[in-house]
């Protein structure tokens, strides 16, 4: 679409294009509400595609909350000087 290629975009039918879309979701945002209510109500779950990629490190981020150990921490911000101060 305008130039675009989606990953996934040769579905079968609509079916396979909703599984895709929950093994992704389930993949990628493992700790989202989602994943729980799914894998609580679907018990012996198991993903019936794979992703082209695997998740990103700050999709992992988001998802978890927790940064990469090889992220370098973030630098302390200096606190600007106003007219006051000087």
């Amino acid at each position: 679409m305008n130039g675009y290629r989606a990953e996934g975009t040769e579905f079968s039918s609509l079916g396979h294009a909703v599984r895709w879309l929950c093994d992704r979701a389930l993949e990628f945002y493992p700790e989202s509400e989602f994943a729980k209510e799914y894998l609580r109500t679907h018990p012996g779950y198991q993903p019936l595609t794979q992703a082209a990629k695997p998740a990103s490190a700050i999709g992992v981020a988001i998802s978890t909350g927790v940064l990469p150990s090889d992220v370098p921490p973030e630098p302390a911000q200096s606190r600007r000087r106003s007219r006051r101060d000087r």
